[in-house]
Formats: C-alpha cells, sequence, structure tokens
C-alpha cells in the first residue's frame, strides 16, 4: 500500500511539474516576442554555462512511471548525428552573444574531439530516446572530465519539438541516470545555457542543484 501511495504521489508530481514547465515555456515565448534579437532554443539542451549536478540515487517508481526506453544509436547513423549536434550547439552559442563563425567552430572543435575519428570517446554512449516503438530525441552519456570513474556526464539530451509536453525529458533524464548507475556512477551532471529556463526547472524538479555559475555582460 505504501508503494502504492508513492507512485501516485510521484505521478501528481511529475504533473505538476509538467504544467509547470509549460507556464515557464509560455513566459519565454512572451519575453521573446518582446525583444529583438535571436530566439532562444527551449529543446532541453544542456551545454555549458550553468551547471548542475546531483547524487546517482535511486528513485522510488521509476520503472512504474517511465514508458519510454534509450535504443544505441545505429554507428552508420553517428556522422550525421554528430553533425547535427554541433550545428545545434553552435546556434545555442549564436544565442548567448556569440559568432557565427565563432560558434560553428567552437562547436565543430568540441565534438572532433569528443569523436576522434567519428568513434565515441572510451566509455561515451549516444542513445535515441524511443517512445512507443519510434525515436522522439536523442542522448549523449559518459563520464565526465574530471578523471573519476563514477563521476559522470549528460553532455547532449534532446527531445524532438513534436513530442515534448508529454514528460519525454523528464523520463529521458530518469533512463540516463539508470544506465549511468549501471556502469558504476555515484554522482551525474550536466550543464545548460541559462536561457533555456524550461530545462533548469526540469533539472531543478529532479534533484540537481546548481554547482556553478558563469557570468558574462556585453560591452557595447
Amino acid at each position: 500500500m505504501w508503494h502504492v501511495i508513492q507512485c501516485t504521489k510521484r505521478a501528481v508530481a511529475t504533473a505538476y511539474d509538467e504544467l509547470h514547465m509549460l507556464l515557464i515555456r509560455e513566459r519565454e515565448r512572451e519575453r521573446e516576442r518582446e525583444r529583438p534579437g535571436p530566439a532562444s532554443r527551449l529543446a532541453v539542451t544542456p551545454r555549458r554555462v550553468i551547471r548542475f549536478w546531483r547524487a546517482a540515487e535511486p528513485s522510488l517508481c521509476q520503472a512504474s512511471l517511465m514508458t519510454a526506453s534509450l535504443r544505441p544509436l545505429d554507428r552508420d547513423r553517428l556522422p550525421e548525428w554528430i553533425d547535427r549536434s554541433a550545428v545545434e550547439y553552435a546556434r545555442d552559442l549564436v544565442a548567448t552573444g556569440r559568432s557565427e563563425e565563432s560558434a560553428r567552430r567552437h562547436a565543430e572543435e568540441g565534438m572532433t574531439e569528443s569523436f576522434p575519428g567519428g568513434a565515441p570517446s572510451p566509455g561515451h554512449e549516444v542513445f535515441e530516446v524511443v517512445d512507443a516503438g519510434a525515436a522522439v530525441g536523442y542522448l549523449w552519456i559518459g563520464p565526465d572530465a574530471s578523471g573519476d570513474d563514477g563521476s559522470w556526464w549528460i553532455w547532449d539530451v534532446l527531445i524532438e519539438p513534436d513530442h515534448r509536453g508529454r514528460g519525454l525529458g523528464r523520463e529521458a533524464m530518469r533512463l540516463a541516470e539508470e544506465f549511468a548507475r549501471a556502469q558504476g556512477a555515484h554522482s551525474i551532471g550536466l550543464n545548460v545555457f541559462a536561457f533555456n529556463a524550461a530545462a533548469r526547472g526540469l533539472y531543478e524538479s529532479l534533484g540537481y542543484e546548481t554547482a556553478s555559475m558563469r557570468m558574462g555582460k556585453r560591452l557595447d
């Protein structure tokens, strides 16, 4: 009975969090309509600027709430995915004020370093997020750069626009934690751009805490 009660409470909390994220997205859209400049990309894409961290602890009722799964990305599709990830990262960098050329170069260099020869670095995996048999997003996960084998990182995660608002971003994050835990991880972290309020709200609702923050100011 206690297990059922806890599952119900978690389901209600999940529904509340999803409603909260929809309201955040709507506020962000209103702000974008009111100010000039590049539009913020509201994908769940954690990349640098604000760092979140949490212990890799098991969550009660996790399995009973999940409908999505992870499927390894076919190796013959990896080059296409690397190009896409670099383009999307560069787009986010432009949204923060970088020039298009600087953003493109930085993104391409980062992917070349992470995927030498077009293959993932040791311990890294790229998955498709799958729901009802169809790919609805992707996840790139692996050890972080600290040298601690138990310290893992979500390098990139995205749910396709047509599939957002259904809780799949939350499920992808929990699947990432389960995978990292199965590899012996004791903690997991990620980065997120400051403008991505929807993603920040999701991570905080999942128990991630801000570990560091980089601030900047344009000198026009």
